[in-house]
Order: structure tokens, then C-alpha cells, then sequence
């Protein structure tokens, strides 16, 4: 019964656990978390632990009363599928990884406005414009297709933890510092400025 029950509770304490963290912890980590955890408690249902069924069925409505709608919050997807771990590897429904992508690519195109990619990037002197005006693709900015590129080699590359991969797409880069910034928790807010520590009676102690 104990093993049954400390397997139920293991990935509760990650989710509350490792958020909390300082170092390589990021916005972007949010969304994937609670969708496996979420995953993992759905597999828990459909196990063989009949005593243990009530308490599970709780925490996993529990969970998804309370980070449920954060599931479709437009920030929180672009900040974990503007991170090099997770893109849209934690995105099981086809329909939703495809308005994942939308949004990432939303927010590359409005932060590349200002990027530094010129229009000679571009060869397009050489194009006959009388021939091709006629193609809509062909109306797009140089710098739009630039970042479409750019984009795509980020989306197809492996997954990875090492964030000195975002320097060879600079614009995801812009993208990732904009929706990772915020810490997906207030715990090292709260340890910074928590005055626990200088009331210790070690420092009160008369010498």
C-alpha cells in the first residue's frame, strides 16, 4: 500500500518541487510540467490501484481546477515553445501544436520587425518584378522570409537544455529572453527578501 501510494505522490512533489528552483529554471518549464503531470495522473486512473482511486481521481481534479486554464494562456505556450527543451515535444493534440506554432511564429514576425536584416540579404534585383508581381508569395519582406527560416531550423533542430543553441537563431533568442524571463515561481523572490534568517538566535546571542 505505502510503495502504491508513494508512487500516486511522486510526480505531485516534482511539480511543486523543482519549479521552485533558482538555477535553469525558466516560464517556459509551466506548461510542460503540469501537462505530464496531468498525463501521469490520467495513466494512475486507469491503473489497478482500486483503494487508491478516490484519492488519485482528487488530486487529479484538483490539479486541473487549478492550472487547467493556464493550459491555453497565449504567454505561457510561447514561452515553453520558445524554449530549445521543450518546443512543442509536450503538445500531443495535432490541432493544438499547430496553434502553438502560429503563436511562436506570431511572436518571431512582431519582435524580427526591428531585427538587423537588411534588403540585400536578399537578391531580388535580379527578379523581373513585372513577372512575378503577379504571385502573392513572391510580395513577401525579404526580412519575413528570413525569419520564416529561421523559425523552421529552430523548430526542426533536436531538443536540447544547452541555450548557446538560441545564438544561432537570434530572433527566437529575442523571443525566448521576452517569455522566460519570469520565474515560474515566487519562492526565490521570497528567499531573497524573507528576513527569516536574521532573526536566527545564533545572531541574537549576546557575545
Amino acid at each position: 500500500m505505502s510503495v502504491k501510494l508513494a508512487a500516486q505522490y511522486d510526480p505531485n512533489d516534482f511539480i511543486f518541487d523543482h519549479p521552485l528552483g533558482e538555477h535553469n529554471m525558466y516560464f517556459g518549464y509551466l506548461l510542460p510540467t503540469i501537462t505530464e503531470l496531468m498525463s501521469k495522473f490520467e495513466k494512475l486512473k486507469n491503473s489497478r490501484m482500486n483503494y487508491c482511486q478516490p484519492l488519485i481521481i482528487a488530486l487529479h481534479e484538483g490539479i486541473n481546477k487549478i492550472f487547467g486554464e493556464l493550459l491555453n494562456d497565449e504567454f505561457l505556450i510561447i514561452s515553453a515553445t520558445s524554449h530549445p527543451f521543450f518546443k512543442t515535444a509536450w503538445i500531443d493534440n495535432e490541432f493544438k501544436k499547430n496553434t502553438a506554432v502560429t503563436l511562436l511564429r506570431d511572436a518571431v514576425m512582431l519582435l524580427g520587425v526591428n531585427s538587423p536584416i537588411r534588403e540585400h540579404d536578399v537578391d531580388s534585383d535580379s527578379d523581373d518584378n513585372a513577372n512575378t508581381s503577379f504571385f502573392s508569395w513572391t510580395q513577401k519582406k525579404p526580412e519575413n522570409i528570413a525569419i520564416e527560416a529561421e523559425l523552421g531550423d529552430f523548430l526542426k533542430r533536436s531538443p536540447t537544455k544547452k541555450l548557446e543553441t538560441l545564438n544561432l537563431t537570434p530572433t527566437l533568442k529575442k523571443v525566448f529572453i521576452k517569455y522566460n524571463t519570469p520565474l515560474p515561481s515566487s519562492a526565490p523572490v521570497e528567499r531573497v527578501f524573507g528576513v527569516g534568517g536574521a532573526i536566527l538566535p545564533t545572531k541574537n546571542e549576546k557575545k
